[in-house]
């Protein structure tokens, strides 16, 4: 069969019912096998760990939103194979809704873990906490939990790591040169450990969050 990813182009896409279909994390990745290469449907339903007939619903919602066609039809003893329109999708005219929903599906999740992996990693290393209220160097009001054993010895300061993570909020007035330095620094960094990931025999596995964004007024939020 010849290769169909040669004549491909761009297809765009607009449409409610099939943003829901790029929106949504799950169901995009059962569009996924298509955009490889033609297969059929018990094969793409191996691949995305789905039972025969689920994957065949979506197939034919795939159809009707014209994202998959059938290459290859069925014969005696042989499934019929499909693959997706192009392996590259666009979606015009976006607007807030979209990236807010895109958003809070892709990452929200993972926030929740982060979190949660903070929470846990934190009663890993103490079995209770103080919570202290101060007032800093710089005369500004300072909300910060310590382990109880530092209570007799506690000073607060902003650079020190308890236990396996660190999680660190600042609001930074920064010109354009600066943040879009700081923006490729901290990529660059990131970009290091990746390629160092798994190198150790006794590597344990770290969510990185790496984040910087414009900040605007309606969203402020205390960080202290």
């Amino acid at each position: 069969m010849n290769d169909l990813n040669l004549e491909r182009k761009p297809l765009k896409i607009q449409g409610s019912k099939i943003l829901e279909v790029f929106l949504d994390t799950h169901r995009v990745r059962l569009l996924e096998p298509f955009m490889q290469q033609p297969r059929s449907i018990p094969e793409a339903a191996q691949i995305c760990g789905l039972n025969v007939k689920k994957m065949a619903y979506w197939v034919n919602k795939f159809q009707e939103y014209s994202l998959l066609v059938e290459v290859e039809s069925a014969r005696a003893r042989q499934a019929a194979l499909y693959t997706a329109q192009t392996t590259h999708f666009v979606v015009e005219d976006l607007d807030s809704l979209l990236v807010q929903e895109y958003t809070e599906q892709q990452f929200g999740p993972l926030w929740k873990v982060f979190m949660a992996d903070i929470c846990a990693d934190s009663r890993r290393y103490a079995d209770m906490w103080d919570f202290h209220v101060l007032m800093d160097e710089q005369g500004s009001l300072v909300r910060d939990f310590a382990p109880a054993w530092e209570r007799a010895t506690y000073r607060y300061d902003p650079e020190r790591v308890i236990g396996n993570g660190i999680n660190t909020w600042a609001m930074l007035p920064l010109s354009r040169d600066d943040a879009h330095d700081l923006m490729s620094r901290l990529e660059q960094l990131l970009s290091e450990y990746v390629q160092k990931a798994s190198a150790s025999p006794d590597a344990q596995t770290f969510l990185v969050h790496l984040g910087l964004v414009r900040h605007t007024s309606s969203s402020t939020h205390e960080l202290h």
